[in-house]
C-alpha cells in the first residue's frame, strides 16, 4: 500500500545544487496538466491497495497512451499473471527511483574533505531543477564505509543558515542552523552502518574536554550521528540579505567567511589515495536516468547498484515492497537485467514509462493541502518518508533533497483562479496579491520568496536578471492599504505603477513557487490560505465607429412634380 501524499518540502525546492536542469515538468501543451481529472485519478489510485492493477485494466480498456502515457495491451491489463507482474514492476521502479536519483546526484558532489561552494544566487544557466533564489549552497559528501567523518562549521549570527544532511533515500537525518538557534558553530561526527565505533568514543572524549554543548546558543553544538546509510550528503544553505544579481560584495563577504570555516574531514583515518575512484558515477549522469528513453538494463543496473551499496534500513524498506523487488531479483547482488525471463524484462521496461507517468500525477495533484485558490502545499510529508516510497520518488524527480516543513514550506501553483494552466504566451498577464503585505512565517527567523519557473523547472531569463521577488527585494511598491500585488508577464508592464513589482515569465507554460522559511504553525496546519493568481483580462481596442453616411438627396418627381420632403408621405390617388 502506498500513498500519494505528495509533499512539497523543498528544500528549497532545489535539486542537486550544482547540476544542470533536466526535469521536464508535466505542464505545457502536451503535459498531463491539461488532463486534470485523469491526473487526479492517477494520484488518487496510488493510495489504494491494488490501485495500480485496476489502473492497468482501465488503461487497457481505454486504449492508447492517454491515461498512463503508454499503450497497455489487453494482456498486460487483464491477464491475472501479467497484470500483477506489471503492477509489481511499476511499484519496484517507483521504490528504486529515489535512491537511484539521489545517489547519482550525490556522487557528483565532492568527497570530503573537499567542498564545492557557490558564491552567487542561482541563474537560468545555473544549478538544478527548481532552484531557490534565496540562498547560496555548499555541498560535500561522506562515504562512511571508509571511516567516520567530522563536519565542522563556525559561529554565524544575524543571518539565516542551515546544515542539512541526507541519507541515500533523501531522508533528512540532520537539520540544524539559525532556525534551531544554533548560532555558535558546531561539530558533528558521522558514522555509517559499517563504520568502526571506536571513533565515537574518541570523539565524545574530545567534546567533553571542550566543554558543555548547547542547542540554544552560548557554546558550539556537538553530536554523534549514526547514519542509516554509508553515504551522507551534506548541504549548507546560507541566506543573502539582498536579492541582487550579482550579490552585494559586503553581503557575500560574510558568506565566504562562513564557507571558509566549514569542513568535512576524515576523523582519525587517512582515506586511500584512490578514494574518489571507488564510487562510480551514473553513466550519463542524472539526466540520462530521467529520460523515458533510458535503456532499462542501464537504469535498473544503476538503481540496484545504489541499493546494494547503501541498503535501506527497515524504516525505509517494508516487507511488502521487498517481496516485489525480490520477484525481479532487484535486491540481489550482481543484478542482470538481460538474464531475466522475457516477460519480466518487458514488465520492467514498461514500468519506466508507467512509473514516470504516475510520478507526474503526484507532482501535479498529490499534495497535502489544496486551496480553492489553486495553491498546493505539503507541510509534513517531505524530508522523512518512512515507507511512503511514492512520495519519496515524486520529490526525487521534481524537488530533490528538500527541507522538512518545520524549516521551510513550499506552495506551488500551476493554475490561475479559473483552473487554467499558467501560460505566459499571447501576452497573458497575471497578478498575485499579498494582503497587507504579510505572509504566515516567523519574521524574526525566516523570510519569503516568490519564484517563476518554466516547463523545465529552470529560472526565466530576463533583462532585469530578476528571477524572483521576496521580502529582501528592494523597490517593491505596496498599495496605500499595504497590499503588495505582483505582476507576472513575459514583457514588462506598460503601466508605470506595476513595473516595480514585475516578475518575468516565459512565453509558454510556467509554474510558481512560494517559499516560506520558518512558517507559522497555522500555515503548517493548513489554516491559512494563499490568494489565487488572477489572469488579467486583455484590453481590446474598440473598433472605430463608422462615419455617418450623408442622407441621399431626393430625386425629382416624375413629370416635374416636386419630390417629397424627407419623412413625408405620399398618398396614392
Amino acid at each position: 500500500m502506498w500513498r500519494a501524499a505528495l509533499v512539497i518540502v523543498s528544500a528549497a525546492l532545489c535539486l542537486s545544487p550544482l547540476a544542470s536542469a533536466y526535469v521536464q515538468f508535466p505542464i505545457g501543451p502536451a503535459g498531463l496538466i491539461n488532463y486534470e481529472q485523469a491526473g487526479r485519478s492517477l494520484a488518487a489510485a496510488t493510495s489504494l491497495s491494488n490501485g495500480l492493477k485496476s489502473l492497468l485494466g482501465r488503461a487497457a480498456d481505454e486504449g492508447g497512451a492517454g491515461l498512463l502515457g503508454v499503450n497497455i495491451t489487453s494482456d498486460w491489463g487483464h491477464d491475472a499473471y501479467k497484470s500483477r507482474l506489471l503492477a509489481d514492476a511499476v511499484e519496484s521502479f517507483i521504490y528504486l527511483y529515489s535512491p537511484a536519483i539521489v545517489v547519482a546526484s550525490g556522487r557528483n558532489w565532492p568527497l570530503g574533505p573537499d567542498f564545492t561552494h557557490s558564491q552567487t544566487l542561482a541563474s537560468p544557466a545555473g544549478r538544478g531543477t527548481a532552484p531557490n533564489w534565496d540562498t547560496v549552497y555548499s555541498v560535500s559528501r561522506a562515504e562512511l564505509s571508509l571511516g567516520a567523518f567530522e563536519l565542522r562549521w563556525p559561529a554565524f549570527k544575524d543571518r539565516f543558515y542551515s546544515v542539512v544532511i541526507y541519507d541515500a533515500y533523501q531522508n533528512v537525518i540532520v537539520s540544524l542552523g539559525s532556525g534551531q538557534h544554533v548560532t555558535d558553530g558546531g561539530s558533528i561526527l558521522l558514522l555509517g552502518p559499517t563504520t568502526a565505533r571506536e571513533a565515537a568514543a574518541a570523539y565524545r572524549l574530545q567534546q567533553l574536554a571542550a566543554g558543555p554543548r548547547t542547542v540554544t546558543g552560548g557554546a558550539p553544538y556537538s553530536e554523534v550521528v549514526e547514519f542509516p546509510t554509508d553515504i551522507a550528503l551534506v548541504l549548507l544553505r546560507v541566506g543573502l540579505k539582498n536579492q541582487t544579481t550579482p550579490p552585494d560584495a559586503d553581503d557575500l563577504a560574510a558568506v565566504k567567511a562562513f564557507q571558509a570555516g566549514t569542513s568535512l574531514k576524515p576523523y582519525r583515518f587517512t582515506p586511500p589515495a584512490n578514494a574518489s575512484t571507488l564510487f562510480a558515477r551514473a553513466p550519463g549522469g542524472v539526466p540520462a536516468l530521467q529520460q523515458l528513453s533510458v535503456d532499462p538494463a542501464a537504469w535498473y543496473g544503476w538503481a540496484t547498484n545504489a541499493v546494494q551499496q547503501y541498503p535501506a534500513p527497515p524504516t525505509t524498506l517494508s516487507e511488502p515492497i521487498a517481496g516485489k523487488l525480490r520477484r525481479f531479483g532487484l535486491l540481489e547482488p550482481g543484478f542482470n537485467y538481460s538474464a531475466l525471463p522475457a516477460e519480466q524484462q518487458a514488465a520492467l521496461a514498461l514500468a519506466v514509462r508507467v512509473g514516470n507517468r504516475l510520478l507526474d500525477a503526484g507532482t501535479l495533484y498529490g499534495f497535502e493541502y489544496e486551496w480553492a485558490s489553486g495553491w498546493q502545499v505539503t507541510t509534513r510529508g517531505w524530508g522523512v518518508y518512512g515507507h511512503d516510497y511514492f512520495t519519496n520518488a515524486v520529490v526525487a524527480k521534481s524537488f530533490i533533497i528538500p527541507n522538512t516543513g518545520v524549516d521551510a514550506v513550499y506552495g506551488v501553483a500551476y493554475f490561475d483562479s479559473n483552473r487554467t494552466p499558467l501560460d505566459g504566451s499571447n501576452n497573458n498577464t497575471y497578478t498575485w496579491t499579498i494582503p497587507a503585505g504579510k505572509l504566515p512565517y516567523d519574521t524574526s527567523l525566516g523570510w519569503w520568496s516568490f519564484i517563476v519557473y518554466d516547463g523545465n523547472a529552470t529560472l526565466v531569463e530576463n533583462p532585469l536578471q530578476r528571477y524572483g521577488v521576496g521580502d529582501r527585494t528592494k523597490g517593491l511598491r505596496s498599495a496605500p492599504n499595504g497590499d503588495l500585488t505582483l505582476t507576472l508577464s513575459a514583457d514588462p508592464p506598460a503601466n508605470a505603477t506595476e513595473a516595480p513589482n514585475w516578475v518575468p515569465t516565459p512565453r509558454g507554460a510556467f509554474f510558481t513557487v512560494l517559499r516560506l522559511y520558518s512558517p507559522t504553525r497555522d500555515f503548517i496546519d493548513g489554516k491559512v490560505a494563499l490568494q489565487p493568481l488572477v489572469k488579467k483580462p486583455k484590453v481590446v481596442a474598440a473598433a472605430p465607429s463608422p462615419s455617418p453616411s450623408p442622407a441621399p438627396k431626393p430625386s425629382p418627381a416624375p413629370g416635374g412634380a416636386p419630390a417629397p420632403k424627407p419623412g413625408s408621405r405620399r398618398h396614392r390617388m
